[in-house]
């Protein structure tokens, strides 16, 4: 336990009871931003013990990092699950307010349980979302610079899939427009795009589900997107009709995606370091921090479980 009174402090002779609190709040808040800066920024013995005391997942690995991305972005902070050898997938959350990493949290695990072959699962907060700093337009005026840095930071060249769901997916479809040896596969949930008719160029399997009867996610965009790729596996449906079908075959479907045999040849590179420090285990992954919610499609996920899909709009 680190103490809640810096060491060496002055101490605070008033009388004043209202002096004196404000004086313990701004030394609270010293300790704090210590704390903050010691499991973000600095590997030093303060961030191994505060890893040390969460609980560690010995099931499926499942733990938080922050990466160092460098080109400018700084210290992004992420949800990983399984180990940085094996193949790599990203995910990309949304725009909204309280979006970050944790919108991915039953996705992660219900997929990686299904997965024959191990994967590194690795949700990140975008800057400026949940506990990564920086500016909240970065993930949409930079997406390609933006996920490549972070690829690099957990060690490869490229990875197996990027997943995004809303913006997340404007973002890894733009990403792969401008870089497209940066992933072998796609997959989205909710997506969302501009000027779809560009995706025509992507020779990437992608994975799109897509709910008819959302307003916030026109179901007429994700059609485009279907028309224009070269390898789209689609689902659509209508909640009305066919139940939360998202929430039960979600994870079944992104790791069918994921066990089908990549189309591009294996990267002839060597790996690249990587850039993490620890930032907490099992506790800290599981928990929300400050504003961010898990979002109602999460909610879903935690409710359901990988079922039988119905016979659906399925098009591959």
């Amino acid at each position: 336990m680190l103490p809640l009174w810096p060491v060496g402090a002055r101490a605070v002779h008033v009388e004043d009871k209202r002096v004196r609190r404000r004086a313990a709040h701004s030394m609270l808040d010293q300790a704090s931003r210590r704390v903050h800066d010691a499991v973000g920024q600095r590997p030093d013995a303060t961030a191994q013990r505060l890893v040390a005391d969460d609980v560690s997942d010995t099931e499926l690995g499942r733990r938080c990092v922050w990466l160092q991305l460098g080109d400018g972005f700084g210290a992004v902070f992420a949800r990983v699950c399984g180990a940085p050898s094996d193949p790599l997938v990203l995910y990309v959350h949304g725009s909204g307010a309280d979006n970050s990493s944790l919108f991915w949290n039953a996705l992660v695990p219900q997929t990686a349980a299904l997965l024959r072959t191990s994967h590194f699962h690795v949700a990140f907060d975008c800057p400026g979302y949940g506990r990564s700093a920086g500016d909240r337009q970065t993930i949409r005026s930079y997406p390609a610079k933006l996920i490549a840095a972070v690829v690099r930071a957990c060690g490869k060249r490229r990875a197996a899939a990027l997943v995004g769901s809303s913006q997340g997916c404007a973002a890894i479809f733009n990403a792969v427009i401008d870089a497209p040896s940066l992933a072998d596969r796609l997959a989205a949930c909710d997506p969302v795009g501009h000027a779809v008719e560009r995706y025509a160029a992507l020779p990437h399997p992608a994975l799109l589900v897509v709910d008819a009867e959302d307003a916030g996610h026109p179901v007429g965009v994700a059609r485009r997107m279907h028309r224009a790729l070269q390898r789209p596996t689609y689902f659509e449906y209508a909640a009305s009709v066919d139940g939360d079908w998202r929430a039960a075959n979600m994870a079944a479907g992104l790791a069918k995606h994921l066990a089908a045999p990549s189309p591009w040849a294996p990267p002839r590179e060597p790996a690249l370091p990587e850039r993490s420090r620890p930032a907490g285990g099992y506790r800290v992954w599981a928990r929300p921090h400050g504003r961010e919610t898990a979002g109602p499609l999460r909610r879903r996920w935690l409710g359901g479980g990988v079922g039988a899909a119905p016979q659906l709009a399925v098009i591959s």
